[in-house]
């Protein structure tokens, strides 16, 4: 008995022509892709540093608004006094009464004069600056007259 073969065909490819990446493309793509992956996170942590010390500056307005809402509302003067180190503040009644503490977050700092908010609305006015490691600074200013307190990003 005679066996009879199947045949096969299979397809080469002419030369020159490949099929697939060669490991100097697949380390190419590795790297590019490790490098975008570094910039985003470093990008994300930027982004983090800055949310922190607005979200601060942010607070310290809120306090200070509060601080002039109390004194009219309760008729007592309320002064909002930074420590010493410039890591937070208090706000608290002249007659001593604690209403609230700050303590800033770890790498920010708070310089400026303690200001005593009024029963009138009126205030002894003043500037607070909140920075941060980057020379990152917020400007917050409270006028004599009228006590209003406004927030501006310096740098």
């Amino acid at each position: 008995m005679e066996r009879q073969g199947v045949k096969v065909k299979t397809k080469t490819l002419p030369a020159g022509e490949n099929r697939g990446f060669t490991l100097l493309e697949l380390l190419i793509v590795l790297l590019i892709i490790s490098i975008a992956g570094a910039l985003t996170l470093l990008s994300i942590d930027i982004a983090h540093k800055k949310t922190i010390l607005r979200d601060a500056a942010r607070k310290t307005f809120l306090y200070l608004r509060h601080a002039r809402e109390v004194s009219i509302t309760n008729r007592t003067p309320v002064v909002f006094e930074i420590d010493k180190e410039g890591k937070g503040y208090v706000l608290k009644k002249k007659t001593g009464t604690l209403i609230r503490t700050y303590i800033l977050p770890q790498g920010l700092w708070i310089e400026g004069e303690d200001i005593e908010f009024r029963p009138f609305g009126d205030s002894t006015g003043g500037r607070i600056l909140l920075k941060d490691r980057d020379e990152r600074i917020y400007e917050i200013r409270v006028d004599s007259i009228t006590g209003k307190v406004s927030l501006q990003k310096i740098q």
